[in-house]
Parts: C-alpha cells; structure tokens; sequence
C-alpha cells in the first residue's frame, strides 16, 4: 500500500499522473489518500467540498481517502507534514 497527502484543490491531470506512477513504482496494489477537509494548507475554504474532491480521488484511482484533520491541514508546512506522517505511520496492517 502506498500513501499520497493530498488536497486535490481542484484536481488535474498532475494528480491523476502521479498517481498512476506511484502505483507503477511501488508495485502497491492500493492507495491510500491523505486528503485535507474543506479547507487547504493555505487555510483557504477548498473549491469543492471534502466529498466531491474524494468522489473525484476515486475515479481516478484512489482506492481509500482519509481525512487529513482541519487542525492540521490549516497550520503551518512543518506541522501539516508530521502530522500527516504520524496519521500514516499509525495505521496498522491486519
């Protein structure tokens, strides 16, 4: 499994670009997106809400999306990044 912290405000053919190479890659059969809620790093409300950029992250190949915490996803680069980093270092595998 391969992680991408994500915003996807809006999403483009970038987006969809890596994530097909990121499967590519790593040779993970699923990806996981750490995608931030309604409101971007710049702590500016998102173009589209939480869902339809997730919806949107889906077809394009995402196979989860997780909620990346407006605590986190509004705070500085540092704060943004380890954050991200701990949610994605505590998942377990079952």
């Amino acid at each position: 499994t391969c992680a991408i912290i994500c915003e996807y405000n809006p999403f483009h053919s970038g987006h969809k670009y890596l994530i097909d190479t990121a499967k590519k890659i790593t040779g993970s059969n699923y990806i996981i997106g750490l995608m931030s809620g309604n409101f971007s790093q710049r702590s500016e409300p998102c173009i589209l809400n939480k869902y339809t950029r997730a919806e949107i992250a889906v077809k394009n190949g995402i196979d989860l999306v997780l909620n990346l915490p407006t605590a986190f996803c509004t705070n500085n680069a540092e704060v943004f990044a380890f954050s991200s980093i701990k949610i994605l270092n505590n998942l377990k595998k079952r």
